[in-house]
């Protein structure tokens, strides 16, 4: 599912909020936004790397030193923003950003139900050597696809470069640098061919299903 904050940038992270008992969406009351850091693990020691967002000054901690958890501000129909400030994400590269909400500041309760978790990946600044890409799934009729799995990886040594979903337009949004990527796209009763894209500058590339 993971989407891509660019380092050093605001985020928007907006949310669809339901509550549990009648499924219909929560427009009222207090909800909290609690995101979670999680980074590469340099050390490869195993350990939980995990912080969580502090309001208070703006900074990661461990969830037991957390003063403020954010609050959402109520958008319409049910989804909910909280803007991710650029510091949180100022020198931070290849972290995942988790998000979920709450109503009780803790966990999340019976009161306050996410229809899909958010995941994002931070990823460098983008300058001349690191373009804006957009992969855009579409079925054989040029429909967008929603919730695609799309997984880029350098041509040159298979590694992964980036992993995610296509979101509502069918887009899945990252940076790379100039290169040759092979794009693997999935999704339930589509068949989509191993996809080649090279990058020399900001783009849109379509990836249709067969």
């Amino acid at each position: 599912m993971a989407q891509s904050i660019v380092a050093g940038s605001v985020k928007d992270i907006i949310l669809n909020v339901r509550t549990a008992t009648d499924r219909l969406p929560k427009t009222t009351g207090t909800v909290y936004c609690l995101i979670r850091l999680e980074d590469q693990n340099p050390g490869g020691d195993g350990a939980d790397h995990a912080k969580f967002f502090d309001a208070n000054d703006n900074t990661w901690q461990t969830n037991g030193t957390v003063t403020t958890w954010p609050t959402m501000s109520h958008l319409g129909a049910g989804q909910w923003l909280y803007q991710l400030p650029a510091g949180a994400t100022t020198g931070l590269q290849g972290g995942s950003v988790f998000a979920t909400a709450t109503d009780n500041e803790t966990t999340p309760t019976s009161e306050a139900t996410l229809v899909q978790p958010k995941e994002w990946t931070i990823v460098a600044a983008i300058d001349p050597g690191l373009r804006e890409v957009t992969l855009h799934v579409q079925d054989s009729s040029s429909n967008a696809l929603v919730g695609a799995r799309v997984v880029v990886k350098n041509s040159a040594n298979d590694a992964v470069i980036t992993k995610g979903e296509s979101d509502a337009s069918g887009d899945f949004v990252t940076a790379l640098d100039d290169g040759t990527y092979t794009v693997a796209v999935t999704k339930a009763g589509y068949t989509f061919a191993s996809a080649t894209v090279t990058v020399t500058a900001t783009q849109t590339t379509n990836i249709s299903a067969s």
